[in-house]
Order: structure tokens, then C-alpha cells, then sequence
């Protein structure tokens, strides 16, 4: 059995290094999905740089995402397939309305599902996601303490049951003159 358990330790400590490298993705978050940057877009949006203007097209859980993004200083300028327009300034980390509010903070980002059915995102919400997909505004998927935590908690529970008579006592030993199980458990 302790060999059975060693190779399962062994095992996990060499898939931390999958986890390291999923959780150190850069992407965008939309939502609960995360597209992970790629070399010719996001995930499934592709991203085309032209001379004015990025084209970005792309369908994400059946919805499509599709837009130019056009810059003119610090304001961007968002249209759309269907001939809506969205354009408002940066602010360094969000698309604003021309009060400055951001437009990922509005009612308009907010996903409903009914029935399980979800209604299509908004073109604000949308603009502000090209946006910052146009900028290269990428985020980190996760992080290296999440794996160093869980590695940890994993190798203190393989330990438990490795050495229950020694670790029985992990983190309370304080609490005993002297430590050590009785004959019953």
C-alpha cells in the first residue's frame, strides 16, 4: 500500500507542473469562460490587425462576437456587423461611456439566463472585451499559490495517511506533554 501511495504523491507532484502551466495562461476573461491568448486571436475569436482598424469574429456558446475596433487617441470606437456603434474613452483598464462610468459596470453586462437559455451579450459589453483584446489587456488565468496550496494540502493528507502516528498530531503537539497515540487509536 505504501508503494501504491508513494507513485499517487509521485504522480501528483508531476501533474503541478500542467497546473502551473493552465493557471499561468494570459487571456481574457468573458464571463465564466476564459479565451486564452493565442497567435491569431483569443480562443475562438480570431483577431485581424489592419491598417485602421482590428477585425475581430468569433462565436462564443453559439453567440457571435464580430466588431472593429478603431482608435483615435485615448477613444475607441466600436462597430458592429449589424451598424451599432459603441465609442467612449479608456481609461486604462476599461471602455467608459462619455460620463465615465465603465461598461463593463452597467446593466448591460449583466448575463440573464432563463430556462437555460441566455440571452445574447450586449454590444457595450462586447465593445469593452474587443477593446481590450485590441490593447492586448490580458489578464492571468489563475495563480502559483493557488498550485503551491494545494500541492501543499495534498502531500499533508498523503503524510496523514502515510504516517498516521506521527502526523496525528501535526499542528497540536503543543497541546500534549507527551505525544503519542494510546494502544486503542
Amino acid at each position: 500500500m505504501r508503494k501504491r501511495i508513494i507513485l499517487l504523491t509521485l504522480a501528483a507532484l508531476l501533474l503541478t507542473v500542467p497546473a502551473a502551466w493552465l493557471n499561468l495562461q494570459t487571456g481574457v476573461f468573458i464571463g465564466d469562460d476564459f479565451l486564452r491568448r493565442t497567435d491569431s486571436g483569443y480562443g475562438p475569436i480570431a483577431m485581424i490587425g489592419q491598417e485602421d482598424a482590428t477585425q475581430f469574429t468569433g462565436m462564443i456558446d453559439g453567440f457571435s462576437w464580430a466588431g472593429a475596433v478603431r482608435w483615435e487617441g485615448n477613444t475607441a470606437s466600436v462597430t458592429f456587423p449589424d451598424g451599432v456603434t459603441v465609442t467612449g474613452p479608456w481609461d486604462g483598464r476599461h471602455l467608459c461611456d462619455l460620463s465615465g462610468v465603465p461598461y463593463a459596470y452597467t446593466a448591460d453586462a449583466i448575463t440573464i439566463v432563463v430556462n437555460n437559455e441566455s440571452v445574447p451579450p450586449s454590444h457595450t459589453y462586447q465593445a469593452d472585451v474587443l477593446c481590450r483584446m485590441s490593447l492586448g489587456e490580458t489578464e492571468q488565468r489563475g495563480s502559483l499559490w493557488c498550485v503551491a496550496i494545494g500541492l501543499l494540502l495534498y502531500l499533508i493528507g498523503a503524510l496523514s495517511i502515510l504516517f498516521p502516528d506521527k502526523m496525528h498530531f501535526f499542528g497540536g503537539r503543543w497541546m500534549y506533554d507527551q505525544a503519542e497515540l494510546s494502544d486503542i487509536g
